[in-house]
């Protein structure tokens, strides 16, 4: 994931002690085996702590020189949304958000960052043999955002440079705390990623 010659480096802050840093050896690599992360945005009240939004789109940017394939969920009500399936009179129905992967193409080593702009449907969907017969948008109070691999990643980096929701408003719970939805605009930005 990173150089040869390149030093990774990560901490831990603590409240009461003193912060705590590491640097990694001088060549770390993955060797084409996966190294495991995740990105998860800190959860976001677009209505207020208490209040209730259909969430409909997530306009997210990535920048990148590394390749891989990425996979985006959302987190409802602190809850990736599984598949369920269930089989009534000999049909197999199927419940599931729709998925989402992006492909990156990997990136020469001293090329310039590649933007990717996604903008991601936040709908649930119900399959009767594989078949879709049915389609609703997610709605919730709490909303994050998990982005993570599938497999191996080239070496270069990735950002995520920018992450929105589109939600439209049922009921507002105005409580002064956690609200981070812009009033009046529609959408509100996931912080912490």
């Amino acid at each position: 994931m990173s150089h040869a010659g390149s030093h990774v480096l990560w901490g831990q802050m603590r409240g009461s002690s003193p912060s705590a840093y590491y640097r990694s050896g001088e060549t770390p690599d993955d060797v084409g085996a996966p190294i495991p992360w995740r990105v998860e945005s800190n959860p976001i009240y677009p209505a207020g702590p208490g209040g209730e939004v259909v969430l409909r789109e997530l306009p997210l940017i990535l920048r990148h020189t590394m390749g891989g394939t990425v996979k985006v969920s959302p987190i409802v009500n602190g809850e990736v949304l599984p598949q369920r399936s269930t089989v009534i009179g000999g049909l197999t129905y199927t419940v599931e958000t729709l998925p989402v992967r992006a492909v990156l193409p990997q990136q020469a080593a001293d090329a310039e960052m590649r933007t990717c702009s996604l903008v991601i449907p936040l709908v649930r969907r119900l399959l009767v043999e594989g078949v879709e017969v049915a389609r609703w948008y997610l709605r919730g109070e709490r909303f994050a955002v998990r982005i993570e691999p599938e497999g191996a990643f080239g070496q270069g980096s990735l950002t995520v440079d920018g992450v929105q929701i589109d939600y439209v408003e049922l009921r507002r719970a105005d409580h002064g705390v956690g609200a981070t939805a812009v009033a009046g605009t529609g959408g509100a930005s996931a912080g912490g990623v």
